[in-house]
Formats: C-alpha cells, sequence, structure tokens
C-alpha cells in the first residue's frame, strides 16, 4: 500500500502516464483504491467500441475525457493535475475492470481511495449511473474531452 501511495506522488509530482498497477487485492468498494463494479452488463458492441476509441483518442489528456458509443461512455477521469492518459494505461485498467466485474460488466478503476485518487478508468452505461462527478443521464459535449463514435 505505502509503495502504491509512492508511486501515485511520483507520477502526480512527474506529470506522467497514468499507469495502473496489477493487484490481486483489488476491492470492490468504490471507496477504496482499485476496481469497483457497477452490476449493470453493458451492449458487447457499444462496449468494444466506447472502449477501443478511450484508449485511442484519450492519448496525452489531461483532462477528463469521454468516449460515448450508444448507452455506454467509456471515461478517464482527471481528479487532480498529475498523470495523463495513456493508451495502454487504460487497456491495463479496463482488462482489470472485466477480470473483477465480468465481460461487459460495467465498472472503474482508481489509483487511490475516493479522497486522495488523481485520476480513474472506466466504463459505465452514461444513462444509469454517475461516472466523473457527472450525473446519470448527463452526456458530455465539450469537444475537448469526447470522441463520439
Amino acid at each position: 500500500m505505502l509503495s502504491t501511495l509512492f508511486t501515485a506522488a511520483l507520477l502526480l509530482a512527474a506529470g506522467t502516464t497514468a499507469l495502473p498497477v496489477e493487484d490481486s487485492t483489488l476491492n470492490t468498494d468504490a471507496s477504496y483504491r482499485g476496481v469497483g463494479c457497477d452490476d449493470i452488463m453493458l451492449a458487447a458492441n457499444e462496449a468494444d467500441t466506447a472502449t477501443q476509441n478511450l484508449e485511442f483518442y484519450c492519448e496525452g489528456k489531461t483532462v477528463s475525457f469521454f468516449s460515448y458509443s450508444g448507452d455506454t461512455v467509456a471515461f478517464y477521469c482527471q481528479w487532480r493535475d498529475g498523470p495523463k492518459c495513456a493508451g495502454d494505461s487504460a487497456a491495463n485498467a479496463l482488462n482489470m475492470i472485466t477480470g473483477q466485474c465480468g465481460n461487459y460488466g460495467a465498472g472503474s478503476f482508481s489509483d487511490n481511495n475516493m479522497a486522495d485518487r488523481t485520476y480513474s478508468y472506466g466504463y459505465t452505461n452514461w444513462r444509469e449511473k454517475d461516472y466523473c462527478n457527472v450525473p446519470a443521464g448527463t452526456r458530455i459535449t465539450n469537444p475537448d474531452q469526447v470522441y463520439n463514435a
């Protein structure tokens, strides 16, 4: 745990990319660092499109970024100044979510607990669930923060 906090602090200070760490002890409670599941199943084609576009188009972003396909949003939440979004980091985080939440099960990965996190990656049904402090049913339209499939 201490090494994870140290790594997150280094990333924050260095302005480097957000790299999720593989961890078999991840917790499903959203108040803890790691993976949280939304208990929502997503349409396979929408989830695949949204997550692939997130991995490709978020590269280097230093703001929260959203990729929508149908009812699915894949997201990178930038909670504090620090790491940039990176496609390989997104892919790693999304794979950890799939491992914890199941194929096409919505969820998110955060680098730290709710109060101390610097970034999160994830995917969910934007009509049913909040994401990056965006209320459910709201679709971000800022062209600097969104890619529409």
